[in-house]
Protein backbone atom coordinates (compact mmCIF):
# COMPACT_ATOMS: atom_id res chain seq x y z
CA UNK A 1 0.00 0.00 0.00
CA UNK A 2 3.29 2.02 0.81
CA UNK A 3 4.42 1.92 -2.65
CA UNK A 4 1.09 2.45 -4.46
CA UNK A 5 1.21 5.62 -2.63
CA UNK A 6 4.88 6.45 -2.98
CA UNK A 7 4.33 5.94 -7.11
CA UNK A 8 0.78 8.04 -7.07
CA UNK A 9 3.36 10.89 -5.41
CA UNK A 10 6.09 10.55 -7.71
CA UNK A 11 3.86 10.36 -10.50
CA UNK A 12 1.85 13.68 -9.59
CA UNK A 13 4.91 15.35 -8.90
CA UNK A 14 6.58 14.44 -12.82
CA UNK A 15 3.23 15.54 -14.17
CA UNK A 16 3.97 19.39 -12.14
CA UNK A 17 7.22 19.28 -12.91
CA UNK A 18 6.20 18.42 -16.98
CA UNK A 19 3.47 21.59 -16.49
CA UNK A 20 5.80 24.29 -14.93
CA UNK A 21 8.38 23.37 -17.54
CA UNK A 22 6.15 23.87 -20.12
CA UNK A 23 4.81 26.79 -18.82
CA UNK A 24 8.64 28.25 -18.03
CA UNK A 25 9.02 27.06 -22.41
CA UNK A 26 6.37 28.61 -23.18
CA UNK A 27 7.40 31.85 -21.20
CA UNK A 28 10.66 31.36 -23.15
CA UNK A 29 9.15 31.20 -26.60
CA UNK A 30 6.82 34.18 -26.08
CA UNK A 31 10.28 35.91 -24.77
CA UNK A 32 12.49 35.24 -27.81
CA UNK A 33 9.28 36.05 -30.19
CA UNK A 34 8.25 39.70 -27.96
CA UNK A 35 12.36 40.19 -28.37
CA UNK A 36 11.78 39.71 -32.34
CA UNK A 37 9.69 42.10 -32.55
CA UNK A 38 10.63 44.72 -30.55
CA UNK A 39 14.80 44.34 -32.04
CA UNK A 40 15.03 46.93 -34.88
CA UNK A 41 16.31 46.25 -38.33
CA UNK A 42 19.88 45.95 -38.72
CA UNK A 43 19.62 47.92 -41.94
CA UNK A 44 17.24 51.21 -41.82
CA UNK A 45 18.13 52.63 -45.16
CA UNK A 46 14.77 54.04 -46.83
CA UNK A 47 13.11 56.20 -49.08
CA UNK A 48 12.88 59.16 -47.13
CA UNK A 49 17.02 58.63 -46.51
CA UNK A 50 16.73 59.84 -50.40
CA UNK A 51 17.71 63.83 -49.83
CA UNK A 52 19.74 64.11 -53.62
CA UNK A 53 17.73 63.89 -56.51
CA UNK A 54 17.95 65.62 -59.21
CA UNK A 55 14.49 65.75 -60.79
CA UNK A 56 15.76 68.90 -63.29
CA UNK A 57 18.10 66.36 -64.89
CA UNK A 58 15.49 64.44 -65.82
CA UNK A 59 15.71 65.08 -69.63
CA UNK A 60 20.05 65.14 -69.17
CA UNK A 61 20.52 62.08 -71.41
CA UNK A 62 24.27 61.90 -73.02
CA UNK A 63 24.10 60.40 -76.07
CA UNK A 64 27.36 58.90 -75.25
CA UNK A 65 28.18 56.57 -72.34
CA UNK A 66 32.23 55.89 -71.91
CA UNK A 67 33.63 52.85 -69.94
CA UNK A 68 34.37 53.75 -66.32
CA UNK A 69 38.03 53.82 -66.32
CA UNK A 70 39.78 51.97 -63.64
CA UNK A 71 43.17 53.28 -61.76
CA UNK A 72 46.08 50.83 -61.33
CA UNK A 73 46.46 50.75 -57.09
CA UNK A 74 48.21 48.53 -55.21
CA UNK A 75 45.87 48.12 -52.76
CA UNK A 76 42.77 45.89 -52.55
CA UNK A 77 40.05 48.62 -53.59
CA UNK A 78 39.16 49.50 -56.84
CA UNK A 79 39.10 53.33 -58.19
CA UNK A 80 38.25 54.96 -60.74
CA UNK A 81 39.68 57.89 -62.46
CA UNK A 82 37.06 61.23 -62.02
CA UNK A 83 37.65 62.33 -65.44
CA UNK A 84 35.30 64.85 -66.43
CA UNK A 85 32.65 63.07 -69.11
CA UNK A 86 29.74 60.61 -68.87
CA UNK A 87 30.84 57.24 -67.84
CA UNK A 88 29.25 54.06 -67.33
CA UNK A 89 29.80 50.41 -65.38
CA UNK A 90 28.24 47.26 -64.50
CA UNK A 91 28.32 46.14 -60.48
CA UNK A 92 27.07 43.27 -58.81
CA UNK A 93 24.44 44.59 -56.24
CA UNK A 94 22.81 42.68 -53.55
CA UNK A 95 19.33 43.05 -52.15
CA UNK A 96 19.71 44.70 -48.97
CA UNK A 97 16.39 43.87 -47.32
CA UNK A 98 15.03 40.60 -47.32
CA UNK A 99 11.12 39.53 -47.56
CA UNK A 100 10.73 42.29 -50.77
CA UNK A 101 10.24 41.98 -53.78
CA UNK A 102 13.21 42.53 -56.73
CA UNK A 103 13.80 45.81 -58.75
CA UNK A 104 10.89 46.12 -61.54
CA UNK A 105 12.42 47.07 -64.84
CA UNK A 106 11.46 50.84 -65.32
CA UNK A 107 11.76 52.26 -61.83
CA UNK A 108 13.53 55.01 -60.99
CA UNK A 109 16.75 54.17 -57.89
CA UNK A 110 18.20 56.68 -56.26
CA UNK A 111 20.91 57.28 -54.06
CA UNK A 112 20.70 56.74 -50.45
CA UNK A 113 23.70 56.39 -47.81
CA UNK A 114 23.54 53.07 -45.43
CA UNK A 115 22.12 53.69 -42.32
CA UNK A 116 21.08 51.13 -39.42
CA UNK A 117 22.71 49.96 -36.34
CA UNK A 118 24.84 47.04 -38.59
CA UNK A 119 25.23 49.83 -41.56
CA UNK A 120 28.70 49.44 -40.93
CA UNK A 121 29.19 45.81 -41.47
CA UNK A 122 27.00 45.74 -44.28
CA UNK A 123 29.32 48.01 -46.17
CA UNK A 124 32.28 46.08 -44.92
CA UNK A 125 31.02 43.09 -46.59
CA UNK A 126 30.45 45.50 -50.13
CA UNK A 127 33.84 46.33 -50.06
CA UNK A 128 35.35 43.88 -49.06
CA UNK A 129 33.65 41.62 -51.55
CA UNK A 130 35.74 43.64 -54.41
CA UNK A 131 39.19 42.36 -53.02
CA UNK A 132 37.78 38.70 -53.14
CA UNK A 133 36.30 37.67 -56.43
CA UNK A 134 37.00 34.11 -55.53
CA UNK A 135 33.96 34.21 -53.15
CA UNK A 136 30.96 33.94 -55.47
CA UNK A 137 28.35 36.57 -55.42
CA UNK A 138 25.95 34.41 -54.05
CA UNK A 139 27.79 33.62 -51.28
CA UNK A 140 27.90 36.75 -50.37
CA UNK A 141 25.36 37.29 -50.72
CA UNK A 142 23.80 34.41 -48.30
CA UNK A 143 26.05 36.06 -45.35
CA UNK A 144 24.52 39.15 -46.06
CA UNK A 145 20.99 37.91 -45.71
CA UNK A 146 22.21 36.39 -42.09
CA UNK A 147 23.86 39.26 -41.54
CA UNK A 148 19.88 41.23 -42.15
CA UNK A 149 18.32 38.10 -40.31
CA UNK A 150 20.63 38.34 -37.20
CA UNK A 151 21.61 35.06 -37.43
CA UNK A 152 24.64 33.83 -35.78
CA UNK A 153 28.04 33.51 -37.79
CA UNK A 154 28.77 30.18 -35.79
CA UNK A 155 25.58 28.75 -36.73
CA UNK A 156 26.12 28.94 -40.53
CA UNK A 157 27.60 26.94 -43.02
CA UNK A 158 31.37 26.11 -42.96
CA UNK A 159 31.18 28.08 -46.87
CA UNK A 160 29.63 31.49 -44.89
CA UNK A 161 31.75 31.07 -41.86
CA UNK A 162 35.14 31.05 -44.35
CA UNK A 163 33.57 34.08 -46.24
CA UNK A 164 32.40 35.97 -43.17
CA UNK A 165 36.27 35.34 -41.95
CA UNK A 166 37.55 36.93 -45.26
CA UNK A 167 34.84 40.01 -45.20
CA UNK A 168 34.37 40.57 -41.69
CA UNK A 169 37.16 41.73 -38.84
CA UNK A 170 36.81 40.13 -35.29
CA UNK A 171 35.31 42.34 -33.72
CA UNK A 172 32.65 42.63 -36.70
CA UNK A 173 31.86 38.92 -36.55
CA UNK A 174 31.78 39.28 -32.57
CA UNK A 175 29.01 42.25 -32.59
CA UNK A 176 26.65 40.02 -35.04
CA UNK A 177 27.49 36.96 -33.20
CA UNK A 178 26.30 38.47 -29.78
CA UNK A 179 23.59 40.43 -31.29
CA UNK A 180 21.73 37.38 -33.02
CA UNK A 181 18.32 36.41 -32.43
CA UNK A 182 17.20 32.82 -31.44
CA UNK A 183 14.12 30.49 -33.13
CA UNK A 184 10.21 30.59 -32.39
CA UNK A 185 7.90 27.54 -33.61
CA UNK A 186 5.54 28.30 -36.11
CA UNK A 187 2.65 28.17 -34.03
CA UNK A 188 3.75 30.88 -31.66
CA UNK A 189 5.06 32.78 -34.70
CA UNK A 190 1.92 33.14 -36.54
CA UNK A 191 0.41 34.33 -33.74
CA UNK A 192 3.16 36.89 -32.53
CA UNK A 193 3.20 38.73 -36.74
CA UNK A 194 -0.60 38.15 -36.88
CA UNK A 195 -1.40 41.69 -35.91
CA UNK A 196 1.39 43.37 -37.91
CA UNK A 197 1.08 45.40 -41.48
CA UNK A 198 1.76 43.11 -44.60
CA UNK A 199 5.15 44.87 -45.37
CA UNK A 200 6.46 44.42 -41.80
CA UNK A 201 5.08 40.94 -41.41
CA UNK A 202 6.76 39.68 -44.84
CA UNK A 203 9.79 41.19 -43.77
CA UNK A 204 10.27 39.80 -40.00
CA UNK A 205 8.22 36.17 -41.45
CA UNK A 206 11.76 36.01 -44.55
CA UNK A 207 14.48 36.86 -42.07
CA UNK A 208 13.29 34.06 -39.78
CA UNK A 209 12.76 31.63 -42.03
CA UNK A 210 16.05 32.78 -43.36
CA UNK A 211 17.70 32.28 -39.56
CA UNK A 212 15.98 28.77 -39.60
CA UNK A 213 17.42 27.65 -42.73
CA UNK A 214 21.01 29.12 -42.29
CA UNK A 215 21.14 27.42 -38.66
CA UNK A 216 19.79 23.75 -39.89
CA UNK A 217 22.29 24.04 -42.61
CA UNK A 218 19.81 24.21 -45.75
CA UNK A 219 22.27 26.71 -47.41
CA UNK A 220 21.19 26.07 -51.23
CA UNK A 221 21.21 29.82 -52.59
CA UNK A 222 18.05 29.02 -54.58
CA UNK A 223 16.27 27.74 -51.86
CA UNK A 224 17.08 30.76 -49.68
CA UNK A 225 16.65 33.10 -52.67
CA UNK A 226 12.97 32.38 -52.57
CA UNK A 227 12.29 32.96 -49.26
CA UNK A 228 14.60 36.57 -49.69
CA UNK A 229 13.05 37.94 -52.83
CA UNK A 230 9.39 37.94 -53.38
CA UNK A 231 8.33 37.05 -56.92
CA UNK A 232 6.00 39.48 -58.77
CA UNK A 233 5.39 43.21 -58.20
CA UNK A 234 4.89 44.96 -55.15
CA UNK A 235 1.96 46.63 -54.36
CA UNK A 236 1.73 50.22 -53.87
CA UNK A 237 2.21 51.68 -50.07
CA UNK A 238 1.81 54.47 -48.70
CA UNK A 239 4.63 56.90 -49.05
CA UNK A 240 5.79 55.38 -52.56
CA UNK A 241 7.03 57.94 -54.71
CA UNK A 242 6.61 57.78 -58.48
CA UNK A 243 10.42 57.67 -59.96
CA UNK A 244 11.36 57.63 -63.51
CA UNK A 245 14.19 55.66 -64.54
CA UNK A 246 16.20 59.03 -66.05
CA UNK A 247 16.56 60.26 -62.50
CA UNK A 248 19.53 61.76 -61.03
CA UNK A 249 21.10 61.52 -57.89
CA UNK A 250 24.32 63.69 -56.65
CA UNK A 251 26.62 61.69 -55.01
CA UNK A 252 28.57 63.13 -52.03
CA UNK A 253 31.91 61.79 -53.80
CA UNK A 254 31.21 64.45 -56.42
CA UNK A 255 29.76 63.37 -59.09
CA UNK A 256 26.12 62.65 -60.71
CA UNK A 257 24.69 59.18 -60.61
CA UNK A 258 21.49 57.39 -61.99
CA UNK A 259 21.04 53.14 -61.60
CA UNK A 260 19.59 51.03 -63.84
CA UNK A 261 19.31 47.41 -61.64
CA UNK A 262 18.63 44.36 -64.05
CA UNK A 263 17.20 42.35 -61.62
CA UNK A 264 18.78 42.35 -58.05
CA UNK A 265 22.13 41.09 -58.93
CA UNK A 266 23.42 43.41 -61.73
CA UNK A 267 23.09 47.37 -61.85
CA UNK A 268 24.13 49.50 -64.52
CA UNK A 269 25.37 52.91 -63.20
CA UNK A 270 25.40 56.00 -65.36
CA UNK A 271 27.62 58.77 -64.10
CA UNK A 272 28.23 62.12 -65.21
CA UNK A 273 30.91 63.91 -63.84
CA UNK A 274 30.92 67.37 -64.67
CA UNK A 275 33.79 69.73 -66.39
CA UNK A 276 35.04 73.07 -64.92
CA UNK A 277 32.84 75.72 -65.89
CA UNK A 278 33.22 79.68 -66.66
CA UNK A 279 30.43 81.88 -65.88
CA UNK A 280 30.85 85.10 -66.90
CA UNK A 281 27.81 88.27 -65.53
CA UNK A 282 28.03 91.63 -66.98
CA UNK A 283 27.25 94.97 -64.90
CA UNK A 284 23.25 94.17 -64.51
CA UNK A 285 24.33 90.81 -63.23
CA UNK A 286 23.03 89.14 -66.34
CA UNK A 287 24.33 85.49 -67.59
CA UNK A 288 26.73 86.85 -70.61
CA UNK A 289 29.53 83.80 -71.23
CA UNK A 290 29.23 80.39 -69.95
CA UNK A 291 32.69 78.41 -70.93
CA UNK A 292 34.61 75.36 -70.60
CA UNK A 293 38.57 74.94 -70.45
CA UNK A 294 38.25 73.99 -74.04
CA UNK A 295 36.91 77.28 -75.35
CA UNK A 296 33.51 75.57 -75.61
CA UNK A 297 31.25 78.21 -75.15
CA UNK A 298 27.40 79.47 -75.32
CA UNK A 299 27.40 83.30 -75.75
CA UNK A 300 24.24 85.42 -75.07
CA UNK A 301 23.27 88.66 -76.75
CA UNK A 302 20.77 90.77 -74.90
CA UNK A 303 18.18 93.11 -76.55
CA UNK A 304 18.97 96.34 -74.85
CA UNK A 305 16.83 98.41 -76.78
CA UNK A 306 13.51 97.01 -74.88
CA UNK A 307 13.76 98.19 -70.98
CA UNK A 308 13.78 95.46 -68.19
CA UNK A 309 10.93 93.73 -66.33
CA UNK A 310 10.88 95.42 -62.48
CA UNK A 311 9.20 94.88 -59.14
CA UNK A 312 6.66 97.92 -58.76
CA UNK A 313 7.74 98.53 -55.56
CA UNK A 314 11.57 99.52 -55.59
CA UNK A 315 12.01 99.07 -59.63
CA UNK A 316 14.44 96.39 -59.08
CA UNK A 317 15.28 94.67 -62.46
CA UNK A 318 14.15 90.63 -62.21
CA UNK A 319 14.01 89.49 -65.85
CA UNK A 320 15.60 90.70 -69.55
CA UNK A 321 15.11 90.19 -73.05
CA UNK A 322 18.00 88.73 -75.49
CA UNK A 323 18.01 88.84 -79.42
CA UNK A 324 20.33 85.62 -80.09
CA UNK A 325 22.90 82.85 -78.51
CA UNK A 326 26.08 81.50 -79.97
CA UNK A 327 27.62 78.26 -79.68
CA UNK A 328 31.22 77.55 -80.18
CA UNK A 329 31.92 74.10 -79.87
CA UNK A 330 35.77 72.73 -80.03
CA UNK A 331 36.51 69.27 -82.01
CA UNK A 332 39.46 67.15 -82.35
CA UNK A 333 42.44 69.21 -83.34
CA UNK A 334 41.18 72.41 -81.94
CA UNK A 335 38.96 72.94 -84.65
CA UNK A 336 35.96 75.34 -83.73
CA UNK A 337 32.19 75.45 -84.97
CA UNK A 338 29.81 77.63 -84.85
CA UNK A 339 26.25 78.31 -84.15
CA UNK A 340 24.52 81.29 -84.09
CA UNK A 341 20.23 81.61 -83.17
CA UNK A 342 18.51 84.69 -83.79
CA UNK A 343 15.09 85.53 -82.47
CA UNK A 344 13.87 87.21 -79.22
CA UNK A 345 13.35 85.24 -75.79
CA UNK A 346 13.71 86.93 -72.10
CA UNK A 347 15.03 85.15 -68.52
CA UNK A 348 14.48 85.95 -65.25
CA UNK A 349 17.66 87.16 -63.47
CA UNK A 350 16.27 86.95 -60.27
CA UNK A 351 13.06 85.74 -58.34
CA UNK A 352 10.87 87.91 -56.27
CA UNK A 353 9.39 86.89 -53.34
CA UNK A 354 5.83 85.53 -54.13
CA UNK A 355 3.06 87.90 -53.80
CA UNK A 356 5.58 90.92 -54.43
CA UNK A 357 3.87 92.85 -57.54
CA UNK A 358 5.80 93.41 -60.75
CA UNK A 359 5.18 96.18 -62.57
CA UNK A 360 2.99 95.58 -65.97
CA UNK A 361 5.39 97.82 -67.87
CA UNK A 362 6.86 95.97 -71.01
CA UNK A 363 4.50 92.90 -70.00
CA UNK A 364 4.23 92.47 -73.63
CA UNK A 365 7.94 91.17 -73.95
CA UNK A 366 7.53 88.88 -71.36
CA UNK A 367 5.44 85.86 -72.17
CA UNK A 368 3.72 83.21 -70.52
CA UNK A 369 5.34 85.14 -67.15
CA UNK A 370 3.17 83.82 -64.90
CA UNK A 371 4.16 80.01 -65.94
CA UNK A 372 8.21 81.26 -65.90
CA UNK A 373 8.24 82.26 -62.00
CA UNK A 374 6.27 79.33 -61.33
CA UNK A 375 8.71 77.17 -62.41
CA UNK A 376 11.54 79.42 -61.58
CA UNK A 377 10.78 79.34 -57.73
CA UNK A 378 10.10 75.46 -57.59
CA UNK A 379 13.67 74.80 -59.48
CA UNK A 380 14.99 77.64 -56.60
CA UNK A 381 13.45 75.13 -53.63
CA UNK A 382 14.91 72.11 -55.52
CA UNK A 383 18.45 74.11 -55.52
CA UNK A 384 18.14 74.88 -52.15
CA UNK A 385 16.76 71.39 -50.96
CA UNK A 386 19.69 69.82 -53.05
CA UNK A 387 22.69 72.83 -51.04
CA UNK A 388 20.82 71.81 -47.62
CA UNK A 389 23.29 69.05 -47.47
CA UNK A 390 26.31 70.97 -46.51
CA UNK A 391 26.45 74.06 -44.15
CA UNK A 392 25.52 77.44 -44.89
CA UNK A 393 27.85 80.15 -45.76
CA UNK A 394 28.11 83.00 -47.97
CA UNK A 395 30.22 81.36 -50.64
CA UNK A 396 27.37 78.42 -50.39
CA UNK A 397 24.59 81.15 -50.85
CA UNK A 398 26.29 82.96 -53.68
CA UNK A 399 26.34 79.45 -55.41
CA UNK A 400 22.55 78.99 -54.40
CA UNK A 401 21.76 82.01 -56.19
CA UNK A 402 24.02 81.88 -59.49
CA UNK A 403 22.74 78.27 -60.25
CA UNK A 404 19.20 79.35 -59.66
CA UNK A 405 19.59 81.75 -62.14
CA UNK A 406 21.58 79.65 -64.50
CA UNK A 407 18.13 77.24 -64.24
CA UNK A 408 15.87 80.02 -64.98
CA UNK A 409 17.98 80.63 -68.00
CA UNK A 410 18.12 77.09 -69.58
CA UNK A 411 14.51 77.03 -68.98
CA UNK A 412 14.04 80.30 -70.87
CA UNK A 413 17.09 79.16 -74.11
CA UNK A 414 14.76 75.83 -74.37
CA UNK A 415 11.39 77.75 -74.97
CA UNK A 416 13.91 79.95 -77.09
CA UNK A 417 14.53 77.27 -79.09
CA UNK A 418 11.43 75.89 -79.31
CA UNK A 419 10.08 78.85 -80.82
CA UNK A 420 12.55 80.12 -82.99
CA UNK A 421 13.47 76.97 -84.45
CA UNK A 422 13.50 76.31 -88.18
CA UNK A 423 11.98 73.23 -87.78
CA UNK A 424 14.15 71.61 -90.28
CA UNK A 425 14.83 68.32 -88.35
CA UNK A 426 18.27 69.28 -87.56
CA UNK A 427 18.32 70.08 -83.59
CA UNK A 428 21.50 68.59 -82.72
CA UNK A 429 23.24 71.74 -82.17
CA UNK A 430 20.29 72.79 -80.02
CA UNK A 431 21.11 69.91 -77.91
CA UNK A 432 24.43 70.15 -77.58
CA UNK A 433 24.04 73.86 -76.70
CA UNK A 434 21.13 72.82 -73.82
CA UNK A 435 23.84 70.35 -72.90
CA UNK A 436 26.41 72.54 -71.97
CA UNK A 437 24.36 74.68 -69.62
CA UNK A 438 23.18 71.21 -67.48
CA UNK A 439 26.79 70.60 -67.66
CA UNK A 440 27.83 73.94 -65.77
CA UNK A 441 24.59 73.76 -63.77
CA UNK A 442 25.95 70.31 -62.64
CA UNK A 443 29.60 71.97 -62.17
CA UNK A 444 27.92 75.05 -59.52
CA UNK A 445 25.80 72.30 -58.02
CA UNK A 446 29.08 70.04 -57.16
CA UNK A 447 31.42 72.85 -56.48
CA UNK A 448 28.55 73.80 -53.57
CA UNK A 449 28.77 70.30 -52.17
CA UNK A 450 31.54 69.75 -51.87
CA UNK A 451 33.39 70.45 -48.50
CA UNK A 452 35.35 73.47 -48.54
CA UNK A 453 37.41 75.62 -46.51
CA UNK A 454 36.25 79.43 -47.13
CA UNK A 455 38.98 82.50 -46.53
CA UNK A 456 37.39 85.79 -47.69
CA UNK A 457 39.80 88.84 -48.30
CA UNK A 458 39.21 92.23 -49.78
CA UNK A 459 41.02 93.31 -53.06
CA UNK A 460 40.56 95.63 -55.74
CA UNK A 461 37.57 94.58 -57.59
CA UNK A 462 37.27 95.09 -61.31
CA UNK A 463 34.66 97.64 -62.84
CA UNK A 464 32.84 94.16 -64.57
CA UNK A 465 31.20 92.39 -61.33
CA UNK A 466 31.59 88.99 -62.29
CA UNK A 467 31.84 85.34 -61.19
CA UNK A 468 34.61 83.23 -62.63
CA UNK A 469 34.64 79.85 -61.54
CA UNK A 470 37.95 78.20 -61.57
CA UNK A 471 39.24 74.81 -61.49
CA UNK A 472 40.47 74.40 -57.16
CA UNK A 473 40.58 78.22 -56.41
CA UNK A 474 37.63 79.27 -57.74
CA UNK A 475 37.16 83.28 -57.14
CA UNK A 476 33.42 84.49 -56.92
CA UNK A 477 32.53 88.16 -56.74
CA UNK A 478 28.81 89.31 -56.20
CA UNK A 479 28.63 92.86 -56.42
CA UNK A 480 30.97 96.24 -56.95
CA UNK A 481 33.01 96.61 -53.75
CA UNK A 482 32.42 92.61 -51.99
CA UNK A 483 35.40 90.76 -50.97
CA UNK A 484 36.13 87.51 -53.01
CA UNK A 485 36.00 84.12 -51.70
CA UNK A 486 38.32 81.64 -52.27
CA UNK A 487 37.65 78.08 -51.86
CA UNK A 488 40.12 75.53 -51.09
CA UNK A 489 39.23 71.81 -51.60
CA UNK A 490 39.21 69.71 -48.15
CA UNK A 491 38.07 66.54 -50.42
CA UNK A 492 39.77 67.19 -53.22
CA UNK A 493 42.16 64.27 -52.47
CA UNK A 494 39.49 61.96 -52.35
CA UNK A 495 37.91 63.25 -55.34
CA UNK A 496 40.99 63.78 -57.80
CA UNK A 497 42.36 60.36 -56.17
CA UNK A 498 39.37 58.47 -57.43
CA UNK A 499 36.14 57.18 -57.30
CA UNK A 500 35.00 54.29 -55.06
CA UNK A 501 31.63 52.82 -55.96
CA UNK A 502 31.59 49.91 -53.69
CA UNK A 503 29.98 49.98 -50.62
CA UNK A 504 27.08 52.63 -51.76
CA UNK A 505 23.47 51.79 -51.94
CA UNK A 506 19.99 52.81 -54.05
CA UNK A 507 16.40 52.42 -53.00
CA UNK A 508 13.89 52.35 -55.24
CA UNK A 509 10.16 54.85 -55.05
CA UNK A 510 8.44 51.64 -54.44
CA UNK A 511 8.92 51.23 -50.93
CA UNK A 512 8.31 47.02 -51.87
CA UNK A 513 11.33 46.57 -53.30
CA UNK A 514 14.67 45.60 -52.44
CA UNK A 515 17.40 48.31 -51.46
CA UNK A 516 20.72 47.78 -53.73
CA UNK A 517 23.87 47.46 -52.13
CA UNK A 518 27.00 47.50 -54.45
CA UNK A 519 29.22 45.56 -54.86
CA UNK A 520 32.36 45.59 -57.67
CA UNK A 521 32.53 45.46 -61.10
CA UNK A 522 30.41 43.14 -63.07
CA UNK A 523 33.41 42.18 -66.04
CA UNK A 524 36.90 41.87 -65.13
CA UNK A 525 38.01 44.80 -67.56
CA UNK A 526 41.83 46.20 -67.97
CA UNK A 527 43.63 48.42 -65.77
CA UNK A 528 44.32 51.58 -66.81
CA UNK A 529 47.19 53.65 -66.09
CA UNK A 530 46.79 57.20 -66.94
CA UNK A 531 50.04 58.33 -64.61
CA UNK A 532 52.83 57.54 -66.98
CA UNK A 533 54.80 56.29 -63.80
CA UNK A 534 54.54 52.84 -65.05
CA UNK A 535 52.90 50.37 -67.05
CA UNK A 536 49.44 49.12 -66.44
CA UNK A 537 49.17 45.62 -65.89
CA UNK A 538 46.74 43.64 -68.08
CA UNK A 539 45.67 43.99 -72.07
CA UNK A 540 45.88 47.27 -73.60
CA UNK A 541 42.44 49.68 -73.24
CA UNK A 542 40.61 49.94 -76.52
CA UNK A 543 38.39 52.66 -74.85
CA UNK A 544 35.73 51.57 -76.25
CA UNK A 545 32.53 53.73 -76.36
CA UNK A 546 28.65 53.14 -75.79
CA UNK A 547 26.91 55.30 -78.65
CA UNK A 548 23.37 55.55 -78.23
CA UNK A 549 23.50 58.34 -80.91
CA UNK A 550 24.69 56.79 -83.66
CA UNK A 551 27.44 59.84 -83.96
CA UNK A 552 31.07 60.01 -84.45
CA UNK A 553 33.23 59.01 -81.47
CA UNK A 554 35.25 62.30 -80.03
CA UNK A 555 38.99 63.27 -78.21
CA UNK A 556 37.29 60.04 -75.69
CA UNK A 557 38.45 57.52 -77.55
CA UNK A 558 41.80 59.14 -77.62
CA UNK A 559 44.13 57.72 -74.63
CA UNK A 560 46.69 60.30 -74.66
CA UNK A 561 43.96 63.20 -74.94
CA UNK A 562 42.44 61.43 -71.66
CA UNK A 563 45.75 61.15 -70.29
CA UNK A 564 46.32 64.87 -71.00
CA UNK A 565 42.75 65.82 -69.95
CA UNK A 566 43.22 63.69 -66.63
CA UNK A 567 46.72 65.52 -66.14
CA UNK A 568 45.27 68.88 -66.95
CA UNK A 569 42.55 68.62 -64.85
CA UNK A 570 44.22 67.46 -61.76
CA UNK A 571 46.76 70.31 -62.58
CA UNK A 572 44.15 72.96 -62.81
CA UNK A 573 42.68 72.06 -58.80
CA UNK A 574 46.18 72.11 -57.85
CA UNK A 575 47.43 75.98 -59.22
CA UNK A 576 43.90 76.74 -58.12
CA UNK A 577 44.34 75.85 -54.79
CA UNK A 578 47.94 77.10 -54.38
CA UNK A 579 46.38 80.56 -55.79
CA UNK A 580 43.76 81.05 -53.53
CA UNK A 581 45.97 79.48 -50.39
CA UNK A 582 48.47 82.61 -51.39
CA UNK A 583 45.97 85.42 -52.34
CA UNK A 584 46.95 85.37 -55.96
CA UNK A 585 44.27 86.95 -58.81
CA UNK A 586 43.99 86.09 -61.81
CA UNK A 587 44.10 87.21 -65.16
CA UNK A 588 40.93 87.07 -67.05
CA UNK A 589 41.24 89.67 -69.40
CA UNK A 590 41.99 87.08 -72.46
CA UNK A 591 38.86 85.22 -71.15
Amino acid sequence: MRKKWLGLFLFYLLALALIVSAAQLGKLKSKIADQILRSKPVLTTSLEDVTTEVPFLDDYNPSKFYRLRRMPLKSDSIKYYPIPGSWTITLKSYCLNAGKYAPREGNGYLYAPLKGEWADIIRSVLQRSVAHPEIPQPTVQSLIWGILARTKIADMSSSLKIAAAKLLTPKEIATVNGGALGLIPQALKEEAFRGLPAPVREVLEAEAALRDMLRRGIETYEDLERVAVRAGIAPPQEGDREIPASRWSYHPDGYFVRYLPSGYTRTILQISIPRPYFLRLDEQDRLISIKDWRGQSLDIQYDDNIMPLTQEKDGQPIAYTFRSLKLTQVKAKQQKLTKEWSGRGWTLISLPDKGEKISRKNQEYYSSLDKALQWGHSHRNQVENLLQQVPQTPLREGISEMTAQLGCFIYSAENFFEVNSKNDGDDGMEKEAIKLLKEAWQHLIRLAMMEYQIASRKTEMSAEPYLMLLKGGPFLGFGHGTPYLTLVSGQEGRVVGGIGLSGSSAVSGNQGEQPEGMGGPADDFPVIDLSGEEEASGEEEDFPVIDLSGGDEDDFNNPEYLNAYFDAYACGYAIGSLAAMEGMEYDDSDY
